[in-house]
């Protein structure tokens, strides 16, 4: 199975950080969706926070396959 690139680790350590790890974070989508919920809360008025959370995810997922598409 293939690990999708959204799903992936946004800030990844290193092994040796690793041994005493007990949480891995946040993926890649996630930390783009934090990121964009944020703007659109400060720049847009959607509504409600269920729409913007949707519109952030929705933009997330979009970046993450042009950024697929044109590798």
């Amino acid at each position: 199975m293939t690990t999708k690139n959204g799903d992936m680790p946004a800030m990844p350590i290193t092994s040796e950080q690793a041994v005493d790890a007990d949480m891995w974070g946040m993926s890649k989508r996630e930390m783009m969706a934090m990121h964009m919920m944020a703007n659109l809360m400060l720049h847009e008025c959607l509504g409600s926070y269920e729409d913007a959370a949707m519109c952030a995810t929705s933009a997330a997922d979009a970046l993450l396959e042009e950024l697929e598409r044109t590798k």
